[in-house]
C-alpha cells in the first residue's frame, strides 16, 4: 500500500464533503427562490 494513499483517500472524503455541502446549499437558495417567485421553466 503507498504511503500516500491516506491522504489520498482523506482528501476524497473532504472534497465529497464540500460537495455534500455545496449541493445542500444550492437546494436551499433554489428552495429560497422558488417561494420568492414564481418558477421559470426553462426548455431542456
Amino acid at each position: 500500500m503507498p504511503a500516500n494513499a491516506g491522504a489520498c483517500l482523506s482528501s476524497k472524503s473532504e472534497f465529497a464533503q464540500e460537495h455534500e455541502q455545496i449541493r445542500y446549499m444550492y437546494r436551499i437558495r433554489k428552495k429560497r427562490i422558488f417561494q420568492t417567485k414564481k418558477p421559470v421553466r426553462h426548455c431542456s
